[in-house]
């Protein structure tokens, strides 16, 4: 929460720069103890910003560029402190965030792949035959993969009723259809055979693939309601919502060079003032930089409509509408502006600013 600047307090500038950009802190404290590191200090946040460097600016050196800091604040009274960089992190997460290069072209190549007739050996093997081979990517597939603990899958199986077309193999093993029979309230055992078959060097595999895996060598009832509530229980899996959640880079997002293109927008609290207003709605164009500022009482939709409709009435309507998903703004009242005013309304990661809409930098 941003703090209301005081001529009585002590202000703090703290600054960080890395290859690829800079950040700036700048908070004040209220009663400053000398004895006490600055990292420890009670601070209030006044100002937080950074960017990255562009154009000629990336050919800098970083000695070049912290050259001419001290030029710039000789008529002010300041002294300098040092601090640590496993202090010092907010700042430094600042001035690398967007680091990531930005995309200027994408090249698509293909491989000409011939296929030659093999010849045949002796035997009437096929000469460079991989079928005996291990398989890294699909390690399940092979053929001589061996599930574990099998002496335990028998002493499961003694546990209960089997069924009346399971036959009795030489391993003492009972199968169905030539298929290990697991009865589905062994619930530690195919918890096991579950995590099994999910992970991989591949990654997650998903509610298909992995029940297809565990039916080609267990027969389970219910499989496939125990396959679908396992892959709904793992938040990191990205099946969970039906193969729909696409991870996103860790870098910006958005890339917009003209001019009221892309708007970025989010509520603000201030705290108490001397009105009644405590939020404020910050509007920010992403090509720009311009910033319009709208007081409210409450974070609600509708002062983000009628937002909305003041910047279109001065700079016409954004192509996309960046924010995060708050109820204020992911909502029936702001989606039909949207959709009537022909615009794009794009949600992202809340308090992830290298995802999140850029006013926050």
């Amino acid at each position: 929460m941003l703090a209301y600047p005081d001529a009585s307090k002590q202000v703090i500038v703290m600054s960080d720069g890395s290859d690829v950009g800079c950040g700036l802190v700048i908070s004040q404290v209220k009663q400053w103890n000398p004895e006490t590191p600055i990292h420890e200090q009670d601070h209030e946040l006044l100002v937080r910003m950074g960017g990255s460097f562009t154009g000629s600016a990336l050919n800098w050196s970083v000695i070049e560029k912290l050259l001419r800091w001290s030029t710039k604040i000789v008529e002010y009274r300041y002294s300098i402190d040092h601090i640590e960089g496993v202090h010092n992190v907010w700042t430094d997460l600042i001035s690398r965030w967007g680091g990531k290069p930005l995309p200027m072209a994408r090249i698509h190549t293909a491989k000409r792949v011939i296929r030659h007739k093999r010849k045949r050996s002796d035997a009437g093997k096929t000469i460079g035959d991989s079928s005996n081979k291990a398989t890294p990517l699909r390690p399940l597939d092979q053929d001589v993969f061996v599930w574990p603990t099998m002496d335990e899958s028998s002493t499961l199986q003694a546990q209960y009723v089997v069924p009346q077309h399971a036959a009795l193999n030489c391993d003492d093993l009972w199968r169905v259809n030539d298929l290990i029979w697991i009865h589905s309230e062994s619930a530690e055992f195919v918890q096991r055979l579950m995590i099994i078959a999910h992970y991989g060097r591949h990654g997650h595999r998903g509610v298909n693939v992995m029940e297809n895996h565990i039916r080609s060598v267990f027969v389970i009832d219910g499989l496939s309601r125990i396959v679908r509530d396992f892959c709904k229980k793992f938040l990191l899996c990205l099946h969970v919502k039906g193969g729909v959640v696409i991870p996103r880079p860790f870098s910006e997002t958005h890339y917009t060079l003209e001019r009221n293109s892309t708007l970025h927008w989010d509520f603000r609290t201030l705290g108490y003032s001397f009105g009644t207003s405590r939020y404020v709605l910050v509007m920010k164009d992403e090509a720009t930089h311009f910033v319009d500022l709208v007081a409210c009482d409450s974070p609600k939709s509708e002062v983000a409509a009628s937002a909305t409709l003041d910047w279109y009435s001065r700079f016409g309507v954004p192509n996309g509408w960046v924010s995060d998903s708050g109820s204020h703004f992911k909502n029936k009242v702001v989606a039909e502006l949207n959709r009537r005013l022909k615009g794009r309304q794009e949600f992202v990661l809340a308090y992830a600013p290298w995802k999140m809409d850029q006013w926050k930098e």
